[in-house]
């Protein structure tokens, strides 16, 4: 437990509306100092290189103190709220987020299941991003089942903690009627891998491969940093996000029919697993701790997604899941991709990934 007067952060996740698609979102903070408080929402998302307009979900925004009075505020920017404040004085704070954009870089509710992306629900308050947070959710039904890489209190069902804000915004949750693979070791870690409608495939084989493809991974770098690990399928879809112990991805067992789609699968998840190692591990220094009030520009990016390209190929075939001449059929193809495009004539690498 935390000190009375300490800085203290909970949310409480509710999915009640989920036929409107809207999260209803409250915060009780306690333990900040100064006359007024600005809570942020996010315009940036660890992973995802792109400026997203989080705020413009938001609204039915309200304020109390510990006494359930009325709170004065103020929005001051598209994506800043100005409380006034009395140091001492708990506040709570609730709001609405509309979540309808099917992508792994935004929040997503319907009565079937849910995925939190949690730049897009979670508000901080300025300079306080070091302080602890815990997070609770009710899900729209009690069948619906809730994964995320952050752990949970034991003693407080449907309760999970983060240290602090960057952690918490580095942890995305899927909830829904969601299947869970058996799990897998290596190097004594856990993983999972956990979905909503992962459709049919061979569970069997693909956990193999799976874990062939993390084995292999870590081997190159020798070392396994976190205390487990969770894939997060979420459906149907296109795209994926590596996070700190855990990554998001587009996921339909029916591609891993075919022998190519099993290998565009297999080397998407490898991929996104590697990127646990370069970019989040091995990064630019602009690519954290980050700044959520802005973009946060590189001009390394090529070797961040570069060099996992690369890697996602030599893993399969270090793996013996890819052979020699599938191999060199992909960085063939690279090649003459690369080759056939004028974009190389005019902009350098570093001027690539910087600004575009």
């Amino acid at each position: 437990m935390y000190a009375q007067n300490a800085v203290q952060f909970h949310y409480q996740i509710s999915m009640k509306q989920a036929l409107s698609q809207r999260f209803q979102v409250t915060l009780n903070a306690t333990g900040l100092t100064g006359p007024v408080v600005d809570l942020k929402m996010p315009v940036w998302m660890p992973g995802y290189y792109q400026l997203i307009n989080y705020a413009a979900a938001l609204d039915s925004f309200k304020v109390t103190d510990s006494n359930n009075q009325p709170v004065s505020w103020q929005q001051t920017s598209s994506s800043t709220w100005r409380i006034a404040h009395k140091t001492g004085t708990a506040l709570q704070v609730s709001y609405h987020i509309k979540a309808s954009q099917a992508f792994v870089a935004q929040p997503w509710l319907d009565t079937g299941h849910a995925y939190i992306a949690p730049t897009g629900i979670f508000l901080y308050a300025e300079n306080y991003l070091n302080h602890p947070v815990t997070v609770s959710i009710s899900p729209f039904t009690a069948s619906q089942t809730v994964a995320t890489g952050l752990p949970a209190i034991h003693d407080q069902p449907l309760t999970w903690q983060a240290a602090n804000f960057d952690i918490l915004y580095d942890s995305p949750f899927l909830i829904g009627q969601l299947e869970q693979l058996p799990d897998f070791t290596v190097q004594h870690i856990p993983h999972h891998f956990i979905g909503w409608q992962m459709g049919q495939f061979d569970r069997t084989s693909f956990q193999q491969d799976l874990k062939k493809i993390v084995t292999t991974a870590s081997g190159i770098i020798g070392h396994i940093p976190y205390y487990q690990y969770t894939f997060l399928a979420i459906g149907p879809g296109r795209g994926g996000i590596e996070h700190l112990n855990s990554t998001t991805i587009s996921f339909s067992g029916e591609e891993l029919q075919s022998p190519n789609g099993r290998l565009r699968m297999l080397s998407f998840i490898a991929h996104e697993y590697f990127h646990h190692y370069n970019v989040k591990r091995i990064r630019p220094v602009a690519l954290g701790p980050f700044d959520y009030s802005r973009e946060n520009r590189t001009s390394q990016l090529w070797v961040s997604e570069g060099l996992t390209v690369y890697y996602e190929y030599m893993i399969l075939r270090r793996a013996g899941i890819m052979s020699n001449e599938q191999l060199l059929e992909h960085f063939q193809q690279l090649t003459a991709s690369y080759e056939n495009r004028t974009g190389h004539l005019h902009q350098t690498l570093a001027q690539a990934s910087e600004f575009t």
